[in-house]
């Protein structure tokens, strides 16, 4: 997923818009990112339970969950 992608998703997740704030890139920020866990997946079995967007909306509660107890 993009990071524009995983922003929509997780606007959707919260139920409000982010405040995106566009800068320049910075000297060594990378453009394009990847991952293959074939080979971890080949080797230890592993593999992703989850997926995208209940990884987000289990963050998300999890956040929540944090400002509640320093709340109360």
């Amino acid at each position: 997923a993009t990071l524009w992608e995983v922003i929509s998703r997780l606007e959707k997740v919260i139920g409000c818009r982010a405040i995106i704030k566009r800068e320049a890139a910075r000297p060594g920020d990378q453009r394009v990112t990847g991952a293959d866990t074939s080979r971890l997946t080949r080797l230890t079995g592993w593999k992703p339970q989850v997926g995208l967007d209940e990884g987000l909306a289990r963050q998300a509660a999890w956040q929540r969950s944090l400002g509640q107890r320093q709340a109360a």
